[in-house]
């Protein structure tokens, strides 16, 4: 069982919703086998899982399936790392792998070691980020699985429509290749649940974007995907979060 689920008191009422948790405690330690902070659900989250619909919850626990998948996929461990490489990129090729897809441009000899990468689908839907994304996030495991990227965060619109539109530009075929996204560094904030939730530490990170690369589907010629890297670091952690504000 889990601690924050042992320690709310709350009862799973479903097969499904203890499979959910099942799950995301599987997940969070091979997450923290690799040396990454992860925890597998918060209170507030736990409280939500029942009012999910059917449909939802069985997309959560597929998403948390085809994660332990690409996890696993290999070792359950980091194999060492080569001098300069990326420390996930065996996970990230896993991940691509999984979900056919392959990169045909200069990409890793480009990507800092240390970097947040995340894998897009043709729909501009994020399917993978690195596990050093844990790191800098303070949520859980099932806050992130169970509600919309702009109820987590806060950031600039002036860098989302910049970062839509060159998204755009390479779906699109308008530009091609492997290319740097040279846009300003800018604040984000967590923002679900810091007045709410005594427990949760919101965090505010600053962003730097680096390479957006396309990628392709290994039998067809158009892009299909695309990585994006960003380098993180946390800025505050706590009450001060809540003083700082997007511009």
């Amino acid at each position: 069982m889990s601690d924050v689920l042992r320690a709310s008191g709350l009862i799973l009422e479903t097969p499904l919703e203890a499979s959910i948790v099942q799950s995301l405690e599987r997940v969070a330690s091979l997450i923290r086998g690799r040396g990454y902070p992860c925890q597998a659900s918060s209170k507030p989250a736990l409280v939500r899982l029942p009012m999910l619909s059917s449909e939802q919850k069985h997309q959560v626990l597929h998403q948390l399936q085809v994660l332990e998948q690409i996890i696993f996929a290999k070792e359950p461990e980091a194999p060492p790392v080569e001098k300069g490489e990326h420390s996930e990129k065996n996970i990230v090729e896993q991940a691509l792998d999984f979900y056919n897809l392959e990169i045909r441009d200069d990409f890793w000899s480009r990507v800092k070691s240390n970097e947040v990468i995340e894998i897009y689908n043709q729909n501009q839907i994020q399917i993978f980020r690195t596990l050093n994304f844990f790191n800098y996030c303070g949520y859980s495991l099932l806050d992130l699985l169970t509600n919309e990227w702009y109820t987590l965060w806060q950031r600039p619109s002036t860098i989302l429509e910049a970062l839509k539109t060159k998204a755009e530009e390479v779906f699109s075929g308008v530009t091609s290749g492997a290319q740097a996204l040279n846009l300003s560094n800018h604040l984000v904030l967590e923002i679900f649940n810091s007045e709410k939730d005594e427990f949760f530490l919101p965090r505010s990170m600053l962003i730097e974007f680096g390479i957006l690369c396309p990628l392709y589907r290994r039998d067809l010629p158009i892009v299909q995907g695309a990585l994006i890297t960003s380098s993180v670091s946390n800025l505050t952690i706590g009450k001060e979060t809540n003083r700082m504000a997007v511009l």
